[in-house]
């Protein structure tokens, strides 16, 4: 079905129905004692997600594409970015690690080596992978991590960059500068160290990315107007969700603060689905996705893992 309706912005019925679809089949069958019960090994499901994933991998090495610009979904937040000849990803990991999984031979090594650079938000598993940052690190690429992160796990490294407000770097012809933020669902800064991307790729087009980030939150030194921004799932606090639990009303509410104050060209919602979160209960919540990419005001869609558009994003549709 997603095939069949491919990313738009917004999108239409037939991709909303795929996420229902998708959200319900995995709430049904992921959890513990269900058919594909995440715990299993090999999983069903994961092995279905896995070929999405290594089809993406082709593509990038393939340089299969003659656009200029383009954006393929990794898992749950990760996203590779093709910008002329650079490429570059943005908390990516190369699997799920939480539940033993056996991983692809040279999986890892394969994405460090297509990859000029690497940029993570934060410490969590979903979006920060040890193993591919030792790889990239041997292979020369750059990696750039908040710099509590950078100091705790990783000794001095030429190519690692421990960020903090105000850092900046071009890396690639990429413009790459940063800020802090706070992580959806703390108080503070210090309970998770959290960095904030503001990218201006060759010719000008400008993305923002902050992984979990509290978007409601004050962000210093991030330009207005950016091109694309990568916003995550549901409410970014508590003064943004109702007591009957998330729903869309709420989201947009937190991305009108958001959007009044930043004004982007267009918006990819992230994070939506994570299988470990299902996993433990919450809904997959690709409803809420598509009701906010229906309400916002703006250019969005939520892109599912293996999927890719052309960037820039021009007119109604990519």
């Amino acid at each position: 079905m997603l095939a069949e309706n491919p990313p738009a912005f917004p999108p239409g019925p037939g991709r909303r129905e795929a996420f229902t679809r998708l959200g319900r089949f995995l709430e049904a069958h992921i959890r513990p004692g269900g058919e594909a019960d995440l715990s299993t090994n090999p999983n069903l499901v994961w092995k279905i997600i896995e070929q999405r994933l290594l089809g993406v991998l082709a593509a990038v090495e393939g340089f299969d594409t003659a656009d200029r610009m383009r954006l393929w979904q990794w898992y749950n937040s990760g996203v590779i970015i093709k910008a002329d000849d650079v490429y570059f990803g943005m908390d990516i990991i190369p699997m799920l690690r939480s539940f033993g999984w056996t991983e692809p031979a040279g999986l890892t090594a394969r994405l460090a080596g297509v990859l000029d650079f690497l940029l993570v938000s934060h410490e969590h598993p979903d979006h920060y992978d040890r193993a591919l940052v030792r790889d990239c690190l041997s292979l020369g690429k750059p990696v750039c991590m908040p710099r509590e992160l950078a100091r705790r796990d990783w000794e001095d490294n030429p190519n690692l960059y421990a960020v903090d407000a105000g850092w900046e770097q071009v890396l690639g012809d990429v413009h790459i500068r940063a800020g802090t933020g706070r992580h959806v669902w703390r108080e503070t800064y210090e309970e998770l160290p959290l960095v904030y991307y503001e990218l201006e790729c060759p010719g000008g087009y400008k993305m923002f990315f902050g992984g979990d980030i509290d978007y409601t939150q004050e962000l210093k030194l991030l330009s207005p107007a950016p091109d694309l921004v990568f916003l995550p799932w549901r409410s970014p606090n508590a003064d943004f969700e109702s007591r009957q639990g998330c729903i869309a009303q709420d989201v947009l509410r937190a991305m009108g603060v958001f959007l009044q104050r930043i004004r982007p060209g267009a918006i990819i919602l992230e994070h939506y689905g994570e299988l470990e979160h299902v996993y433990q209960g919450m809904p997959a919540s690709w409803e809420i996705a598509m009701d906010v990419c229906a309400g916002a005001g703006v250019k969005c869609d939520c892109l599912f893992w293996g999927e890719s558009i052309a960037l820039p994003l021009q007119g109604g549709s990519a």
